[in-house]
């Protein structure tokens, strides 16, 4: 079992799946598109990883990655560098981990990088003391300008609401196959996305990307509603603010 524990800002109101084939492979690429009041966002999972990039109403931008030859330790801090047609930028990774472990970084993705990542074809990211992780990301582009469209129609947050903290999972239930009504399962992945109270309770769960069977659906809702926690999310001045924390779980 794994689970991804991807972030993102806002709840989500609109996806849309951007799907494209990559010239030779057999194998389709799908880039998911999702919007929200307060950030739009892009994500896949190219080449047995998982790339998210997104940006708020505010005009920030981050880039995740997780893939499981990754080495970068949760927390560390290192030099990386993004390859991408012979250019070569650097940027800062921060280590990341979901909650099965699997390693990862999340990095400001500026103009350059976003660019970079937007020319669609086979790109490797390179982290100080780890091995070349390449990935190829045919369909991307179309998925970023999506993207880029929908965060020029955002509207600035109220500076009191917005996370300068981010909500922290303190415990999170355990949840494997048998715990699952899995008939009808069509896929056997579910994301979803979990809204956390200012007190660090869940305060709705809404799945992204389904299984295929709506029990089962439903029923990683229910576990998660009833068995996570979490450290409340804290804007500038320290106080509590909602927030959201996204997540795949693969069973």
């Amino acid at each position: 079992m794994v689970r991804m524990m991807i972030r993102a800002a806002g709840l989500a109101i609109a996806a849309v799946p951007v799907a494209a084939l990559a010239q030779g492979a057999p194998a389709q690429l799908e880039w998911t598109v999702r919007e929200s009041p307060s950030s739009c966002s892009v994500s896949g999972q190219p080449d047995g990883g998982f790339l998210f990039l997104a940006i708020n109403a505010e005009g920030g931008s981050i880039w995740r990655v997780h893939h499981p030859d990754m080495t970068i330790a949760q927390g560390d801090v290192v030099p990386g560098v993004l390859e991408v047609d012979g250019a070569a930028l650097a940027f800062e990774a921060r280590g990341a981990r979901t909650s099965d472990g699997t390693p990862g970084f999340t990095a400001a993705a500026t103009e350059t990088v976003r660019a970079a990542l937007g020319t669609g074809g086979e790109v490797t990211i390179r982290l100080e003391g780890g091995p070349p992780i390449a990935m190829g990301l045919a369909g991307l582009p179309s998925a970023l300008t999506a993207m880029t469209n929908c965060a020029a129609k955002l509207k600035p947050r109220d500076p009191a609401t917005i996370p300068v903290v981010r909500a922290r999972a303190l415990s999170f239930p355990s949840i494997t196959r048998s715990d699952l009504p899995t008939a009808g399962a069509t896929a056997r992945v579910v994301a979803f996305r979990l809204g956390v109270a200012p007190d660090g309770s869940v305060s709705g769960c809404t799945i992204v990307e389904s299984s295929g069977a709506p029990a089962l659906d439903a029923r990683v809702c229910e576990m998660l509603e009833e068995g996570a926690q979490f450290e409340p999310a804290r804007n500038a001045t320290g106080d509590a603010v909602a927030d959201t924390f996204q997540s795949r779980l693969k069973f």
